[in-house]
């Protein structure tokens, strides 16, 4: 085997430039010593933007399984394959590398369109700006909320505080992980908590994905009122929000306003 491919369709109308498409890949024995000596390449023969991060190596030293990640643009209900060949390629570095750094204020993520910091104890995101802009600064707060069902409150922030983490990093992507235990004002504690905070180089969104872990005893249900992400931003309160979606009989004539 030279190259193996990947086949990927979208099945929205919608574009997506700059998309990062994630991918366990195994490789014949022998084949390949570092992430350095695959390419990802497009059908026309061009090399993608492409990281790699071995998963597992056999007793000889060779890659057995790596996750690939690459960049693509995909067109409204686009079929495409790529083609992951086992030769060192030119593959061409994103014009927004993602960029990972610890500090004293805590783990800060930047691609030259988006900037946060991920603080160790408090809000946890003490800063946020987006191309150019301040959206969270000094004195807005970032937290996790779980109520119970008699209304008590349980915040990420209180308490004992949480863990931050770099759970991946590259120039196409990273994530950071943030676990604790929300905890009430009396010392109280209710449910652990997993957030994931991600940023794709060449783009300005952030991801978030938020899960709960039920690790009380098992004396019955676990009833819970509300879990919520609270985000103070300094958003005008008038503003509306705006999508631009793709019509498969208007094109891009309509926009879509969210209530």
């Amino acid at each position: 085997m030279e190259r193996g491919e990947i086949r990927l369709k979208n099945e929205t109308v919608a574009v997506y430039p700059n998309y990062l498409i994630s991918r366990g890949f195994p490789f014949p024995p022998g084949r390949v010593k570092s992430p350095s000596d695959v390419c990802v390449r497009t059908a026309a023969g061009r090399c993608l933007p492409s990281a790699g991060e071995v998963l597992q190596r056999r007793r000889d030293g060779s890659i057995e399984w790596m996750r690939l990640d690459f960049l693509t643009h995909f067109g409204a209900e686009e079929r495409q394959s790529v083609f992951v060949e086992m030769t060192p390629g030119d593959a061409p570095a994103p014009d927004h590398p993602v960029v990972v750094e610890e500090g004293p204020e805590g783990i800060r993520l930047g691609n030259g369109l988006t900037e946060l910091i991920i603080g160790r104890s408090g809000s946890l995101i003490r800063r946020l700006t987006m191309w150019g802009r301040e959206w969270i600064g000094a004195g807005d707060r970032v937290d996790l909320e779980a109520v119970d069902l008699d209304g008590k409150m349980y915040r990420a922030s209180v308490g004992a505080g949480y863990t931050v983490t770099i759970e991946q990093a590259n120039p196409l992507k990273a994530t950071v992980k943030i676990e604790g235990r929300h905890a009430a004002r009396d010392g109280a504690t209710f449910i652990d908590f997993t957030l994931r905070i991600g940023l794709t180089a060449n783009r300005a969104d952030l991801g978030f994905r938020h899960t709960f872990h039920i690790r009380e005893p098992a004396t019955g249900p676990m009833e819970v009122k509300a879990l919520r992400l609270v985000m103070s931003t300094r958003m005008d309160p008038a503003a509306r929000k705006i999508l631009h979606q793709a019509h498969h009989r208007q094109g891009d004539k309509w926009c879509i306003y969210p209530m």
